[in-house]
């Protein structure tokens, strides 16, 4: 830490110092975590893709064919149009 104040001073190459002392003090991989299996934490890389694997499976259904649930709409709020909203082109 102490190169990055006796150096040549500029901001640039204070700033450039800096950020690369952050990144070789990182001790994150960027990869997933281990993963709760049961009772025990699995940290192979081919075990996290078939743990996260199988939750996907778990939550994300297959379509059917069977009609959805009716719903009765006395059950959900009524959104009227208002007068007061007004639309324009101009630009952002």
């Amino acid at each position: 830490m102490e190169n990055l104040l006796t150096d040549d001073g500029s901001q640039d190459h204070i700033n450039k110092k800096f950020w690369s002392f952050l990144k070789h003090k990182r001790d994150d991989t960027g990869g997933v975590g281990t993963r709760p299996e049961g009772n025990h934490l699995v940290t192979e890389l081919t075990e996290k893709a078939e743990v996260l694997n199988r939750h996907f499976q778990s939550v994300f259904s297959t379509p059917t064919k069977e009609p959805l649930p009716y719903t009765d709409e006395s059950d959900t709020p009524s959104i009227h149009p208002t007068s007061e909203a007004s639309v324009q082109s101009r630009g952002t």
